[in-house]
């Protein structure tokens, strides 16, 4: 069986096309991570490094990061990645199931 594509598929071709291209248009507007004058490295990093042991009491500079100043970002993060993974291996399951059962990937018709 060969897939057609319809004029609708190549519409939204063209419409993903053109996100990327504003996306990526965009992202010229976007600090270089060189720039020693960039907001991300005068404001947030130097608080971090002066002030991590003392506002969080953990000796380790990373584990107070991720663990204190970030913890809520990275658990959701993390419960993020978890559910992706769920239902990845849910699709993959039920693909598998449809193959077991009809044996293939063709349409078949139930008969009442």
């Amino acid at each position: 069986m060969k897939h057609r594509f319809s004029r609708l598929s190549f519409a939204y071709g063209l419409i993903c096309l053109a996100v990327l291209g504003i996306m990526v248009y965009c992202t010229t507007f976007l600090p270089s991570y060189t720039q020693l004058d960039n907001p991300a490295h005068r404001n947030v990093a130097e608080h971090y490094i002066t002030q991590a042991k003392a506002e969080t009491g953990s000796p380790n500079m990373v584990t107070a990061v991720l663990a204190d100043y970030r913890g809520l970002d990275t658990l959701i993060e993390t419960s993020v990645i978890f559910t992706a993974g769920v239902v990845t291996y849910a699709l993959i399951a039920i693909r598998r199931r449809k193959n077991y059962i009809w044996g293939g990937d063709e349409d078949h018709e139930i008969d009442d």
